[in-house]
């Protein structure tokens, strides 16, 4: 493990740099917005790394995370822009940025530092992708992006998943369709965005939600034929 190591600020050149990188590798209109890129668990790069008492992981510089053993599984989670995440029973869930970062490149205040995907791929955790920024510089580096690519984007593909669940309610519009079900039919959406365009169908009078629950997997729905 390197030693831990001071923040320096980005210069103006460099910002230029990241901004345009992200350019080269746009993402697709569909969730995630990049196909997941598989770790390469061979690399025999891994560092021990402490999360919590009793708690300690191997995380190599391609981004997997192995814990007694074990290659642990990640999941893309996100309602705007994806993130491999890991859930831990002793600790919850972490990015796996994190964790590389953390084994390879720490720093000193990590708390005012956010960490940045040159190539804008958060499912690519290879330590050579990623970088601390501070917010300010983040802002600059995506704020252009943002505008151009990935809102539009985001909205396309809202647009697109409320246009198959009115189909899907369609074709099945003799009997209820549970929450479980629809994260299972739509797992190319985010949950998030699942949920956000159910609740805007319900409002909508397009379905009926008719069996309320705190879980969405367990809430029921109907399209509603008299709309």
């Amino acid at each position: 493990m390197t030693g831990w190591k001071q923040y320096h600020s980005l210069s103006k050149k460099e910002i230029e740099l990241l901004k345009k990188e992200l350019f080269n590798n746009k993402p697709e209109t569909q969730y995630p917005h990049y196909k997941p890129i598989k770790t390469n668990s061979n690399d025999n790069s891994y560092e021990k790394l402490e999360l919590a008492p009793n708690l300690i992981i191997e995380v190599n510089k391609f981004g997997a995370v192995r814990y007694k053993g074990k290659i642990l599984k990640q999941y893309a989670t996100g309602s705007f822009m994806h993130v491999a995440m890991i859930y831990f029973e002793e600790y919850g869930n972490v990015p796996v940025y994190e964790l590389v970062k953390r084994a390879f490149d720490p720093i000193d205040n990590r708390e005012h530092y956010e960490i940045h995907h040159i190539n804008n791929n958060a499912l690519d955790n290879r330590l050579e992708n990623l970088i601390y920024v501070t917010r300010q510089e983040h802002r600059l580096i995506d704020e252009d992006f943002n505008k151009k690519v990935l809102i539009p984007i985001s909205k396309k593909i809202t647009q697109n998943n409320r246009k198959d669940l009115i189909n899907y309610f369609n074709n099945n519009s003799e009997r209820s369709i549970n929450g479980s079900e629809l994260l299972k039919v739509f797992n190319n959406t985010s949950f998030e965005r699942i949920k956000y365009n159910i609740d805007k169908l319900c409002k909508d009078k397009n379905i009926m939600r008719i069996e309320n629950n705190d879980l969405f997997i367990f809430q029921k729905f109907l399209l509603n034929e008299s709309r």
